[in-house]
């Protein structure tokens, strides 16, 4: 045992480093090493720090680069090998990125910032360089990346090359993910729009083509825990009918690359539309297999809307909160299907505010309107105007009360004497009630999946809404912007459309990852905590002794951030 002890002599006292062993079974001690005063001991210190401080060089400059999102999920790109798949089915690139990387690179950019709305294919090269990819990708530079260069790389993939890149990715993600059995037809019937040769309607006086444009269709079938998509298949709108859908999805399943009997698919059919097609498609063509879950109109279930809630069951799982669902029977399309009624206290919430907010607007619009009324008969004396009519004030009233629920507690009544109309209105407290208590927050589920528990059908649902608000922000970007002057959609678009399923993929696996090393959390925030880990890049000089370098070292990460670094090594790409 090493120990410091003191020894006064005359007016200072002095330390001395000792060591203890024991003589002859004696405890006894010797003295290692004088330390001087307190003051020897301190000028000794000051001096080895000095000394320290000095043989550490201060950097030149510092880098900073985007890393935590990029490296998570270039890190699943590289471990899918989906480069590599992507390279297998197109000629080689003869310099520069080939078509494999770049799709990795367009994939990664665009999952990273898929809910920015500033997010363009011309930003690409901007946006490379401020992160650590060029250290990954060395083989890039501004010509590579340039657009349309890169575009027009992608070109090389056509639909034929895309189905087998699909095919190879689906069949490696259930295999190395173990997915759940679950998996969901989402369709989208206005994905993007664009000018069709066939569908111009009209040649003018001037011989100029009078043309509409034309709605692509985009059907995915994806896992719906994660939302992480296998396949897609696009169609157009105006060529499309129950017989065209059949075949969209017979052709996602047989491409399905999961034979396991309790492998479960389903559709989300279109809200309050004709459900009979996709129902007898489904019901023929994928015996058993197959399931869809439907949403009825609350006006066609009103019977069960003012049960009890003793009638509910608390659904199960913190995720659903306080949601209660209760379970029963109808009949749908001449079929006796099991009906879930959902009762969400989150949702009236939230539904409650856009009512009040709906109420004060149609108010005001009521008011301007009985206001105008009231001056109406000034018209005669202005050139060009004209008295409204009864029918004609009628229609607006109905314009102003299109919102969810205004048409049942407003009361409105209008009157024409002596060709003066007036319009008196006034709101009813008791529809008000009846509607805040019995309609908001509920939604009516449909469903030939008896097997089905409430949890799984209204899990499963909630997967196609966050779908649709997906789709809704991405087509506010413009990653799939077409010419209006075309006459077809660009030689990219097929490849454009896989950049963005991809991109579906990489988030989804990403929260996969996330969620199985105990960190649940959205894709959005998952990629926020993530983005907040930067590489800094220290350039420290050259000195008589020693080479320049350059060193590089991560920012401060959340919890979840540095777990998910740490179980997948992303530190390997700082250099």
């Amino acid at each position: 045992m090493v120990f410091i002890v003191k020894r006064k002599s005359g007016q200072k006292t002095y330390h001395y480093l000792a060591q203890a062993f024991r003589k002859n079974g004696v405890p006894a001690q010797k003295i290692i090493k004088p330390l001087g005063t307190a003051e020897d001991i301190l000028a000794a210190y000051s001096a080895t720090e000095e000394a320290a401080a000095e043989s550490i060089p201060t950097p030149d400059s510092a880098q900073l680069f985007q890393f935590g999102e990029v490296a998570a999920l270039l890190d699943i790109a590289r471990r899918l090998e989906i480069a590599e798949i992507i390279d297998e089915q197109v000629a080689p690139s003869p310099e520069g990125l080939s078509v494999g990387s770049a799709v990795v690179l367009a994939t990664i950019n665009l999952a990273s910032q898929l809910d920015d709305p500033a997010v363009t294919p011309s930003d690409l090269d901007e946006w490379f360089r401020e992160t650590f990819l060029l250290s990954a990708f060395p083989e890039a530079n501004q010509q590579s990346l340039a657009s349309p260069n890169f575009w027009n790389q992608l070109a090389a993939l056509d639909q034929a090359s895309i189905t087998i890149i699909e095919d190879k990715l689906a069949k490696r993600i259930v295999e190395n993910y173990g997915l759940s059995p679950y998996f969901l037809l989402f369709n989208t019937s206005k994905f993007i729009n664009y000018i069709y040769p066939d569908n111009i309607i009209s040649i003018d006086s001037q011989n100029n083509q009078v043309v509409s444009f034309v709605d692509i269709g985009l059907f995915l079938l994806l896992n719906t825990d994660y939302d992480i998509p296998l396949f897609h298949e696009i169609y157009y709108n105006s060529r499309s009918n129950s017989s065209n859908i059949n075949d969209i999805i017979l052709k996602l399943k047989h491409r399905f690359p999961n034979n396991n009997d309790d492998c479960q698919i389903f559709l989300l059919l279109p809200k309050y539309d004709d459900y009979s097609d996709f129902i007898e498609i489904l019901e023929n063509d994928w015996s058993g297999q197959a399931g869809f879950v439907g949403e009825l109109s609350l006006e066609l279930g009103s019977e069960f809307l003012a049960l009890e809630k003793g009638n509910y069951r608390r659904l199960a799982g913190e995720v659903f909160g306080e949601t209660s669902a209760f379970r029963t029977r109808l009949k749908i399309a001449e079929r006796d299907l099991t009906i879930i009624i959902i009762d969400d206290p989150k949702l009236r919430e939230r539904g409650l505010k856009r009512l009040k907010t709906n109420i004060l607007k149609a108010k005001r619009a009521l008011d301007e309107l009985r206001n105008n009324l009231t001056l109406n008969p000034i018209a005669d004396f202005i050139e060009g105007e004209t008295k409204l009519t009864s029918p004609e004030v009628g229609k607006i009233v109905q314009k102003i009360l299109l919102a969810k629920g205004l048409k049942k507690i407003f009361k409105y009544e209008i009157t024409a004497i002596n060709d003066d109309i007036t319009l008196n209105y006034s709101l009813d407290n008791d529809n008000y009630d009846y509607f805040v208590n019995n309609y908001l927050g509920k939604s009516i589920f449909f469903t030939n999946l008896d097997n089905w528990t409430d949890e799984q059908v209204v899990a499963r649902s909630r997967a196609q809404s966050r779908l649709v608000n997906l789709v809704s922000r991405t087509k506010k970007t413009k990653f799939l912007t077409l010419s209006p002057a075309s006459s077809s959609p660009d030689k990219t678009f097929r490849a454009r459309v896989l950049r963005w399923v991809l991109a579906l993929s990489l988030r989804g696996l990403l929260q996969l990852e996330m969620a199985r090393l105990g960190h649940k959390m959205s894709a959005e925030a998952l990629l926020a905590e993530l983005s907040q880990v930067r590489q800094v890049r220290f350039i420290y000089p050259a000195s008589p002794t020693k080479p320049g370098k350059a060193v590089s070292a991560l920012t401060k990460a959340s919890a979840a951030a540095k777990a998910y670094i740490a179980a997948y090594d992303l530190k390997k790409y700082l250099v």
